[in-house]
């Protein structure tokens, strides 16, 4: 990305390298083709430290957005699920978690639940409540504990092996 005075103005074709640094072209407001530096998102981060590295960078997400998606929760599965663990482990679209076992993410096709329905019971556990923030989990504990209320008493948690 170009430093923030150049932001606006359109770019033309890619970044290049030039003297061991990397530069790319952008069209002034008169027209006139000018060569930029274009700094990787580490060189971005240094020069503007204020910014939120999520809004830069296209690879960085928050782990509330890598756990549940867009939605901001996910499908906890309760049920005998160590019977259908071969099942489990080569749905893509199930994973494991320590704090609350099984569970599917929010943005999960609904096909999918309904195939799970058939040996489990999803609950719908929201991120804030069992975080404290977009980034960091409550203490295990007291996720578990939450798992097993939602859950009906029934502990959620499954040994995974």
């Amino acid at each position: 990305m170009v430093a923030r005075t150049f932001q606006n103005l359109p770019q033309v074709g890619e970044p290049f390298e030039s003297g061991g640094k990397m530069y790319v072209n952008v069209q002034s407001k008169n027209g006139n083709l000018r060569r930029v530096r274009w700094y990787e998102v580490d060189e971005y981060m240094k020069m503007y430290p204020e910014t939120n590295r999520a809004d830069i960078d296209e690879y960085y997400k928050s782990m509330k957005y890598t756990i549940c998606g867009v939605g901001g929760y996910v499908w906890v599965l309760e049920g005998d699920l160590n019977s259908y663990l071969d099942i489990l482990e080569m749905n893509s679209n199930t994973r494991y978690h320590t704090h609350f076992g099984w569970y599917v993410r929010s943005d999960v096709e609904d096909y999918v639940l309904d195939a799970l329905k058939e040996f489990c019971t999803p609950h719908k556990l929201y991120w804030d409540e069992v975080a404290e923030d977009e980034n960091n989990l409550k203490d295990k504990k007291v996720v578990q504990a939450y798992v097993t209320k939602l859950c009906g008493g029934r502990p959620a948690i499954e040994k995974r092996f």
